[in-house]
């Protein structure tokens, strides 16, 4: 076999080899020739805009809108183990959730100044309000769990920062994140209109 992901039995010590935490146990019992973790996805998204824009006056006119979106992202592991938890290992693991929600407010207002010219000043204005929320919601306990077959040297560390096991990636803790940048932007846009050409 030539996959980059087999963990060959002859080459890969920190899992096949025997361990005093589990005696006469092999992993060669579950994959006596190897095995090629399989990765895999799902994924969910939803989006919902609304808006509704019209005229106050002859002179003065808006353009309101919102909307929200969620997109989610769950991982999974199959075809795997923890070789820190040796007989006790899974071989298939939910690994976590990446969550995003973005919500967005957006008014924006014309106004049309005559000036005495042939066509008005516009004069435009508006604002808009955006929030973002980025989770990490925590994956199957197994998949980040460090058991008794630990190499020598590892030790259980802040859920921030924990030291991974073989099951490869996965997230550890729910990590709530949520993002608000005001932002102040202005402009001018002047058009001039000579022998009716623009």
């Amino acid at each position: 076999m030539t996959d980059f992901n087999w963990r060959n039995p002859a080459g890969t010590g920190s899992v096949y080899n025997a361990s005093s935490a589990f005696p006469g146990f092999s992993f060669r019992s579950i994959y006596p020739v190897g095995f090629t973790p399989r990765f895999g996805t799902r994924f969910a998204d939803i989006q919902a805009d609304s808006g509704v824009r019209g005229e106050l006056s002859d002179a003065f006119s808006y353009d309101i809108s919102a909307s929200s979106g969620r997109s989610r992202i769950d991982y999974t592991l199959a075809e795997s183990l923890n070789a820190s938890l040796g007989p006790n290992s899974p071989t298939r693991f939910y690994l976590g959730r990446l969550t995003q929600v973005e919500t967005n407010l957006n008014a924006d207002f014309v106004y049309r100044l005559p000036i005495g010219g042939v066509e008005p000043l516009n004069i435009a204005f508006g604002g808009e309000r955006r929030i973002e929320r980025y989770v990490v919601g925590t994956g199957d306990p197994a998949s980040y769990a460090i058991g008794p077959g630990r190499r020598r040297g590892w030790r259980p560390i802040p859920t921030a920062s924990r030291l991974r096991p073989a099951t490869g990636g996965p997230f550890p803790a729910e990590q709530p994140c949520g993002l608000c940048r005001p932002r102040l932007a202005a402009g001018v846009d002047r058009l001039a209109r000579r022998g009716g050409t623009l």
